[in-house]
């Protein structure tokens, strides 16, 4: 299938180097490549961990402008090393200053504010050296008697290198006579002098709880033969010659704006260049202009050339087939459908996408619609759509929840529901680190996916044994994917261990619960909605393990035990959809908007997985409550989208289609098998192919089925239904089914 694979760039059109982060078959991971272009491949994910990859970042490099499009072939990928690099990188001291005023540790508040003249200071810059240039970089910060303050003790860590860039990951700390701020920068250095910079600020805990920080971060530009220029941006532009190197901001655009800008500064020689002119919090928003909370962090990522080559990387996009068929975002290998609620995803992206803060600080912020799956879910959009601006904001979504909802000091996060202060275990969502980490191999998202996924397991831990689980199980789904995209033991072990334990409670008491069970928030009371998402972490569960080592019958049977238990509590119509409304159910909830739109949205995703995953095609309990949830979304998706809490609309409509139809690709062409719910199935869907869109109509009046198939493409499809299988093509094919 890979000769089909068409890579399309995203532009910008004129860039000679390019990243791709491509998902491959378990079969044929080892013997594909990029034609036409110098590429080499770097594995972020694993099918059999450092054995057999499952996605990988492909770079790409050209002595002119990259191709529109590129293809797969097969053959082994470049994974080594440059024979000799073209970069030389270093860190040298810029300013010394060992001797200081001992100050008594035990009076913590005592070493806020200790002037600079009584500290120890080793501030450090970066050369980095390429075709016989050699730019100074350097961190720095504003503080509260002014500045800047540049980083200290700055260490480079090489983490990899191949045939087209290296990765190298460098940081220091910032004292700015007050308090610290630490710098972590990922660098991408092409073979052919073009470099991607994303540097992340960070007031993390360097000891006791962390403090507050003052003050706004600045990077120095220095160098023979760099031309320093003042600039306001974006108003002045976001690409710039300074004859040294060549500058692309572009990337950093969403943190500034005309209301809020950013700026160059010519200082003699050197330029400093402020990204933000303010601190914002997406939630408090009337804080000083320069108070950076506890925990908080903000990304910046830039372009520089040091050759002929421009400042600019461009990104492909990967047909939408191919992800179903290298088994993402469901496993299977089921192909893309656009049917009956591929429009609720789109539309939840986008309303995403019109919430999102642009032009300041907490740029990619989206109000109501921040989740913790927002952009995970926008990223799936993007690969089904294959539109670019969802690429971005997605992109910029992930960013923005690993910088600012993530609490640095101990990896907690901030939930949206409920205000700042509040955090719980189950809304510590950490998928989208995950999800940033496969599409750019920054070890900032790794090293946050991992960390936030252990303070949920210390979470949930510190408070076991106890008889409710609830919507706590949220994360435990999380956890199943670190098991399956990172293939840590260590992953597999945390998944089945809190597998067990909500296994334990289900078992003792029959039903899982709220939350904690105590206090004012009636947690005890199993409600509807916290039984679905224990459904949902169940199914991805078994997921994991199926892609890992297959389910046994007995593991089998052990889910479908499970998810039958959960699910006929799922179904009841006398008690309330969450704990807190447990007064306020009555028999005919399943008709209200808000309430029907929930409990449909998580339904409309368990049916079709305990289907497929399970081989529970023909069970007339999932048929019936895979019905049931269809039924419940009547009104228009904009209602739906208006309701309902968006993170699972993003997602779970783009499974749904898939797995109903149940479309893979066979030895002939394509293969469909639909779940028996003909009155449920769309009267017009898209099947996203290798041979292109193939469109189905469907129609059923009530005894039987039937298909209608056209397509540019000629292929063979079959259809199984009800232990039959119907044999027709894709140009003007019927199947009376």
């Amino acid at each position: 299938m890979y000769k089909q694979v068409t890579l399309e760039s995203m532009g910008p059109g004129d860039a000679q180097a390019g990243i791709v982060s491509l998902s491959l078959p378990r079969e044929s991971a080892h013997a594909l490549r990029i034609v036409d272009v110098q590429n080499a491949f770097q594995p972020v994910g694993w099918w059999e961990k450092e054995k057999t990859p499952r996605r990988v970042l492909a770079f790409c490099m050209s002595e002119n402008n990259l191709p529109e499009t590129l293809h797969l072939e097969a053959g082994t990928p470049s994974l080594a090393g440059l024979p000799v690099s073209p970069w030389k990188l270093t860190a040298r001291i810029s300013r010394e200053k060992l001797d200081y005023v001992a100050h008594k540790f035990a009076n913590i508040e005592a070493l806020r504010g200790v002037p600079a003249n009584e500290c120890t200071t080793v501030e450090y810059e970066i050369l980095l050296e390429f075709g016989g240039r050699t730019m100074v970089l350097q961190a720095g910060s504003t503080g509260p008697k002014g500045g800047p303050y540049f980083w200290q003790n700055v260490q480079i860590d090489r983490l990899w290198r191949n045939a087209v860039v290296e990765a190298v990951r460098l940081g220091g700390v910032m004292y700015n006579e007050d308090t610290y701020l630490w710098t972590d920068w990922y660098v991408l250095l092409f073979a052919n002098g073009v470099a991607q910079v994303t540097a992340h600020f960070v007031n993390t805990k360097l000891h006791i709880e962390g403090y507050d920080f003052q003050g706004l971060p600045l990077l120095r530009f220095a160098g023979e033969g760099l031309t320093a220029r003042d600039a306001e941006l974006p108003r002045d532009g976001l690409q710039f010659d300074l004859g040294l190197i060549r500058l692309n901001l572009r990337d950093a655009a969403l943190l500034c704006s005309g209301a809020y800008p950013g700026r160059m500064q010519k200082i003699d020689a050197d330029l400093l260049w402020y990204p933000v002119s303010r601190i914002f919090n997406p939630q408090p928003p009337e804080i000083p202009p320069t108070h950076w909370d506890a925990g908080f962090a903000r990304t910046v990522r830039f372009q520089i050339s040091f050759s002929e080559a421009p400042a600019a990387i461009s990104r492909y996009r990967v047909p939408a087939w191919w992800y179903g068929h290298c088994g993402e975002p469901w496993s299977g290998g089921y192909l893309p459908v656009t049917g009956r609620f591929a429009r609720l995803g789109a539309l939840s992206s986008e309303w995403v996408q019109k919430e999102m803060v642009r032009g300041q600080f907490d740029g990619g912020s989206s109000g109501s619609g921040n989740d913790g799956y927002a952009g995970i879910g926008m990223m799936e959009n993007f690969y089904h759509s294959g539109r670019a601006d969802l690429f971005e904001d997605a992109l910029a979504y992930c960013y923005y929840w690993a910088d600012i909802a993530v609490d640095h000091r101990d990896f907690t996060i901030h939930q949206w529901i409920g205000g700042w202060p509040w955090k719980t275990c189950a809304y510590s969502k950490f998928r989208d680190l995950l999800c940033g980490y496969l599409e750019t191999g920054d070890p900032y998202f790794r090293d946050a996916v991992e960390n936030c996924a252990e303070a949920y397991w210390m979470w949930f831990r510190s408070n076991w044994p106890r008889c409710t689980i609830g919507r706590d199980a949220f994360e435990i789904g999380g956890w199943a994917l670190l098991w399956r995209f990172l293939g840590t033991e260590h992953a597999r072990e945390r998944t089945l261990e809190l597998t067990r334990m909500l296994r334990s409670v289900l078992d003792s008491r029959g039903m899982v619960g709220g939350q904690m069970g105590a206090g004012p928030h009636p947690g005890y009371l199993s409600a509807l909605y916290m039984t679905g998402v224990c459904m949902l972490s169940l199914l991805e569960v078994a997921e994991a393990h199926s892609e890992a080592s297959g389910l046994s019958p007995v593991e089998r049977n052990r889910f479908i035990d499970d998810l039958r238990r959960l699910s006929e509590y799922f179904n009841r119509d006398d008690v309330g959809l969450f704990p807190s409304g447990w007064n306020e159910h009555r028999p005919n909830w399943v008709h209200s908007g808000y309430q029907i739109y929930q409990w449909s949205i998580l339904g409309i995703g368990i049916y079709p997985k305990m289907a497929r995953l399970l081989g529970m095609e023909g069970d007339e309990m999932v048929l019936l409550g895979l019905r049931r949830s269809c039924q419940g979304i009547t009104g228009p998706f904009e209602d739906c989208v208006a309701k309902s809490r968006i993170g699972h609309n993003l997602v779970i409509p783009l499974i749904h289609d898939a797995l109903m139809m149940g479309a893979r690709v066979n030895m002939q062409g394509l293969e469909l098998t639909p779940l028996a719910v003909p009155d449920q199935w769309p009267p017009k869907m898209t099947v996203h192919t290798p041979w292109g869109e193939l469109s189905v109509e469907c129609q059923w009046d009530g005894k039987q089925a039937q298909m209608r198939f056209e397509s540019a493409g000629d292929f063979p499809v079959t259809i199984n239904y009800h232990g039959k299988s119907f044999v027709t093509h894709s140009k003007a094919g019927i199947a009376a089914l």
